[in-house]
This record gives structure tokens, C-alpha cells and sequence, in this order.
């Protein structure tokens, strides 16, 4: 869910995606974001759960074109067959991951 912030004259919509900066979620993200809040002053960004530097990159355009952005998506929703074995509930509890219930709960991916 991001993030979204209204002002008269500009809206901004910042998102978090998994992993460090450069992730290939982030033009994606971007892209669904920009397709559904749309409208005039907006600029959103999508920022690395580790870390994407001093500054924000806002864009107002986004990175993929439709084609693109189809293929993104069905590689997120086949990413769930590629996911590495889970952990030991307890050692996801030690980590305190905040994600037991995608792991754990019986439904694995998006």
C-alpha cells in the first residue's frame, strides 16, 4: 500500500519494494502506480526495503511500457514456484520477519 501524500498544487506516492536498491520491482511498482492513481502534479517512487540512498527518485513517467509491465506481472504471480524452502517457524520467529503468515500460513508468494 503506498503511501500517499496531497497538496494543492502536486501529489506524491512513495512505495516500499523488497530488497536493495536496483530491485526489478521498483519500475513495476512505479508503473501500477502511476496507471492507478494517475492524474495532473502526480510523481511517485518506489524505494528498497535495504536502502535507496540520500534521495527519493520521483518519476512521472513510467519505466515500462505496457508489454513490459504484462511480463512483470506474470513473472510475479510464477514467482512463488521458485521460492526457496521455508525456514523453521521458530528461526522466522527469532528473525522477526513480520512476513509468518505468507510463509507459514499456507498460501506461499503473492
Amino acid at each position: 500500500m503506498p503511501l500517499v501524500l496531497e497538496a494543492p498544487a502536486a501529489r506524491r506516492a512513495l512505495a516500499l519494494v523488497p530488497g536493495p536498491p536496483g530491485t526489478d520491482g521498483a519500475p513495476a511498482t512505479e508503473a501500477v502506480l502511476l496507471a492507478a492513481l494517475g492524474g495532473p502534479g502526480l510523481r511517485v517512487a518506489a524505494v528498497p526495503f535495504e536502502g535507496g540512498g540520500p534521495e527519493v527518485g520521483w518519476t512521472e513517467e513510467p519505466r515500462l511500457g505496457p508489454e513490459a509491465l504484462r511480463a512483470a506481472a506474470e513473472a510475479a504471480l510464477h514467482a512463488a514456484d521458485a521460492l526457496p524452502p521455508v525456514l523453521a517457524r521458530e528461526r522466522c520467529v527469532a528473525l522477526g520477519c513480520g512476513f509468518l503468515a505468507r510463509c507459514h500460513g499456507g498460501t506461499r508468494g503473492l
